[in-house]
């Protein structure tokens, strides 16, 4: 058996030589979980390579599937097509049957496998000649897919190499049609040893894997939990997420930032339920997680104190996450750092990093060893990559390129886009801004394409003075925009949890959100957190005007992509009226 890997599907042999698992994945069937050996695994990707061989796929073949969920059946259909030198495309369960059709005809994919009956039915009345199977994972609905197995076949294996085609991840599309990034089997697999090399887990250990395995994070990191022996177990749905976690009991995961600000909230969400001691103990608690990192490791005050709030508060938060819960790696969009500081005072580590479908994905990730984390910043350069700042300016903000061998072949098909995204010398733009801090963690500061020059003259980053807003525990998001304006005006989200604790504690009537963003006195104390955030930031960065909305910006209602990017066109049509009011200098 192999004791390395330089293909993906090889980390089945790999597993079973160094870990072999009794419990190497488990999925929930409704009523308990169901367990999968590494050997009952690897017998299971045998049979389906030779079902999918039966059915004509060979080399170079593209067979799409749109995961909603994590499940076995992604895991065994991924292996099994890559052992026949086939290419696996993952598309969001959220992308519009449009351009799921856009993908299917560029791909010419001959195989379409959907979660859910709902999609699949969607998807039926597609014109697509090349298609020849399409069906779902839904027992007992018309068009479930239950290919044949047989466990005697022998498929004629092609020869597979580190720099072949494995997978084809597509971007959201949002600025044009999608485009497709094409992976190789040494791109993702030297992104999973270096991650493997800086992440606190072993083959004793369990993870809970929430996001679909279309989104390249979290396909990543379960190679990864293979690959360190981890027992790997897919939620169900995330309205199941606290149910599991209390059952499973983990020791690690991956995120994304919402998913932690759930939990943030759900834990200020005690005040309104608590007497005023109880009260008081949380707001002294989530006060003292504010600070936490910033201080010297040896101020013993601060670490007894620290201590006595785990024991008295964050204790809740650490057992509805299982209570073994060690380290959170989160990448896709930015964390607050209050939020990463107050797990950390809870005794759970929570690492912020940063990446690109085009990337496999990890570019720079913070580390878990003391003194290799800066909150608010993305980390370090992920080894084997190379980080560099693109003509910076005089703060030392320029785009951010990288080059390594986690970086993507090309575009599908668009040998154009590809040419485009690289410089001359060979590294690759990424379209994000950012710096160096300390010459080492890399801050990102926004996206180069969202950059704009306001009439004085002065470039501004908007993602950057959004970062900013949302620090208030009063701002649950902003936009942030001056393009050819005399200045800044911020469309801003309350934080309407926040709001409503503080309305409570001051006396002020609390009502809906769509009458509160009316409130003079609403109104005036999100001034006053304006006013203090502009007080640090040079003059032409300043918010002078602000609209207060009701309005949710999710992804649910196409204000964030799946990978959790604002859709700032969409954000900026939207609240036009308004914008075009605060920055009209005779209104």
């Amino acid at each position: 058996m192999s004791t390395d890997f330089t293909r993906v599907f090889d980390l089945l042999a790999y597993q079973a030589a160094r870990y072999p698992e009794a419990r190497a994945v488990n999925v929930h069937t409704g009523a308990d979980w169901q367990s999968w050996s590494t050997e009952s695994l690897r017998s299971r990707v045998g049979e389906m390579a030779a079902a999918l061989a039966g059915m004509g796929v060979s080399k170079g073949d593209c067979l799409v599937i749109i995961p909603k969920t994590g499940h076995i059946e992604w895991v065994v259909l991924d292996f099994a097509c890559q052992m026949l030198g086939g290419i696996l495309v993952p598309v969001h369960a959220t992308a519009s049957v449009e351009n799921i059709g856009y993908i299917l005809r560029e791909t010419q994919a001959p195989i379409c496998i959907a979660q859910t009956a709902d999609l699949f039915e969607k998807l039926g009345n597609l014109d697509l000649p090349e298609l020849k199977t399409l069906g779902h994972l839904e027992p007992g609905a018309q068009g479930y897919w239950n290919p044949k197995m047989d466990a005697d076949a022998k498929p004629d294996w092609p020869t597979i190499t580190p720099d072949d085609v494995f997978c084809i991840m597509y971007t959201s599309g949002t600025t044009g049609p999608p485009k497709g990034v094409m992976l190789t089997h040494n791109n993702m697999v030297s992104n999973i040893k270096a991650v493997l090399a800086l992440l606190p887990i072993n083959y004793q250990h369990r993870a809970l894997s929430f996001l679909p395995l279309s989104h390249i994070f979290e396909r990543m990191a379960v190679y990864t939990y293979l690959a360190a022996g981890v027992a790997l177990y897919f939620s169900r749905d995330r309205e199941s997420l606290f149910e599991e976690f209390r059952v499973v009991r983990p020791h690690f995961m991956t995120a994304v930032p919402r998913i932690l600000e759930k939990f943030y909230e759900g834990l200020r969400g005690e005040l309104k339920k608590s007497r005023w001691l109880r009260k008081s103990l949380i707001n002294w608690a989530l006060d003292l997680g504010k600070n936490y990192g910033d201080r010297p490791r040896l101020d013993l005050r601060y670490t007894i104190l620290v201590y006595v709030a785990r024991l008295l508060v964050f204790s809740r938060l650490k057992k509805r996450l299982g209570g073994h819960l060690k380290g959170i790696l989160v990448g896709a969009s930015a964390l607050k750092p209050e939020i990463a500081k107050m797990f950390g005072a809870a005794g759970i580590r929570v690492r912020e990093g940063y990446g690109l479908t085009e990337t496999s994905p990890v570019i720079s990730v913070n580390r878990f060893e003391p003194g290799m984390n800066m909150f608010g910043s993305v980390g370090l350069p992920a080894p084997g990559v190379r980080i560099r700042i693109f003509q910076p300016d005089e703060e030392g903000i320029g785009e951010i390129q990288v080059t390594g061998p986690n970086v993507m072949k090309g575009y599908f098909k668009k040998p154009e886009a590809t040419a485009a995204a690289f410089t001359p010398d060979g590294w690759f733009k990424t379209g994000d801004t950012g710096m160096l801090v300390n010459k080492r963690f890399l801050k990102i500061k926004g996206r180069l394409t969202d950059v704009f020059k306001t009439s004085s003259g002065k470039f501004v980053s908007p993602e950057e003075e959004e970062a900013w807003l949302v620090h208030s525990p009063f701002i649950a998001d902003a936009l942030v925009e001056g393009f050819q304006k005399p200045y800044l005006v911020a469309v801003i989200a309350p934080d309407f949890p926040e709001l409503e604790r503080w309305c409570k504690e001051n006396n002020i009537h609390y009502t809906a959100p769509e009458y509160m963003v009316h409130n003079i006195k609403v109104i005036e104390r999100i001034g006053e957190e304006i006013d203090r955030i502009n007080a640090g930031l040079p003059n032409y960065k300043r918010i002078r005007k602000f609209h207060l909305t009701a309005d949710e910006w999710t992804q649910e209602n196409g204000s964030y992509t799946v990978s959790q990017k604002k859709i700032r066109k969409k954000l900026l049509a939207q609240y036009a009226k308004e914008i075009e009011k605060m920055t009209n200098i005779l209104s």
